[in-house]
């Protein structure tokens, strides 16, 4: 008999799907519900999710406001870990991603977030 993983926890595969931006980020939010901070890291977000992010930002997929309020979404979510190489990487992209006010507007520093991602 072949043993079959079990399928992915149905919370698991809605920070997937936020993680990934394969659905709008208002609908991952409401899906989520809180900010899982009621719980250990279920997923684990890379530099691919990120890049990924700011990559269809560049090319027009997605608008900066998606865009930021998708780093808004996934910073500081306890539900969601980072790799221990790049925690502080990743960590300070999505702080710079989530207040352009602060740091400048997406369109100012995608190109240098980029770079700062695909260096390492």
């Amino acid at each position: 008999m072949t043993d079959f993983p079990s399928p992915p926890s149905d919370h698991a595969h809605r920070l997937r799907q936020l993680l990934d931006l394969s659905i709008p980020v208002a609908a991952a939010r409401a899906s989520l519900g809180g900010d899982g901070s009621d719980v250990d890291p279920v997923v684990e977000m890379s530099r691919a999710h990120v890049l990924s992010v700011l990559q269809r930002f560049v090319s027009g997929d997605l608008s900066a406001e998606e865009a930021v309020a998708w780093a808004e979404s996934v910073h500081l979510r306890d539900d969601v870990g980072l790799p221990s190489g790049d925690s502080d990487l990743l960590n300070d992209v999505l702080i710079e991603m989530s207040n352009p006010d602060l740091f400048g507007t997406l369109g100012e520093t995608s190109g240098l977030l980029i770079s700062r991602l695909e260096a390492r």
